[in-house]
């Protein structure tokens, strides 16, 4: 054997019982009964996606960071949740809301406070407010098969403009103040609408006054002298129907 053979000869050798060391002390540092497998979880994020487990210690990845809504968000803890599988969404609401279903909708009101036809109506009746002029307020939610820019353009229900667009955990509504009226009624709001899934989701923030004494109206007996529900009772209550709708996600 010369002595250029002898040369390659311990050149590998040498280069077989490195990559033997490595892989030794590869499979000492990860042996394979030790390997996880996560387990195929997923957690839904605020936002209505999933994410999944990755990583060694199966950590569920981060939820996508969700543009800043343009309404600050109330503690909600002690909040119901209402969750709607048809349309997809959800949305939390105080435990002092009423949630009418049908004819209750209209029962105290010459204007319906929600329309027969809406998915969500959460009310607050005018006994909140005994003894004064209030006849209710509500959030209710809609769907209607309407063009996008209609929808968009706030043509739906009521005579109102377009004042611009707000952000509610990621989705963008258009959205426009309205108003109505009849003999001694009144009704005032703000509509907020989205597109999606080829339907107007359309929500609807109220509050209805009249010129007499709701509890008078139902019962005679109850008849009392009243007062003017205030500005400043009204705007409260327009404040808390906003944190009702930053509370608003869809959830698939």
């Amino acid at each position: 054997m010369t002595k250029d053979v002898k040369k390659i000869l311990i050149v590998w050798i040498a280069v077989f019982i490195v990559f033997s060391a490595i892989v030794f002390q590869y499979e000492k540092q990860n042996p394979s009964e030790n390997r996880i497998v996560c387990t195929q979880e997923a957690k839904q994020c605020s936002d209505g996606s999933y994410v999944s487990r990755t990583g060694p210690n199966c950590e569920f990845r981060e939820c996508p960071i969700l543009p800043k809504s343009d309404f600050g968000i109330s503690d909600v803890s002690t909040w119901k949740t209402y969750r709607n599988e048809k349309y997809g969404f959800e949305v939390k609401y105080p435990s002092d809301l009423v949630e009418l279903v049908g004819k209750e909708r209209d029962r105290y009101a010459y204007i319906p406070i929600c329309d027969l036809n809406d998915e969500l109506c959460l009310s607050y009746p005018f006994k909140k407010f005994l003894g004064t002029n209030f006849a209710g307020a509500a959030f209710s939610v809609k769907s209607e098969s309407i063009p996008e820019d209609a929808c968009n353009k706030l043509s739906a229900q009521w005579p109102e403009k377009k004042e611009g667009i707000v952000s509610v955990n990621g989705i963008n509504f258009s959205f426009g103040r309205f108003s109505d009226g009849a003999t001694q009624h009144s009704i005032a709001g703000t509509e907020y609408a989205t597109y999606r899934n080829g339907k107007c989701l359309e929500i609807f923030n109220a509050v209805e006054k009249v010129s007499y004494d709701p509890a008078g109206a139902i019962n005679e007996n109850s008849k009392q002298l009243y007062r003017d529900f205030t500005q400043t009772e009204e705007n409260n209550i327009f404040d808390e129907l906003k944190n009702i709708l930053s509370t608003f996600k869809f959830i698939k």
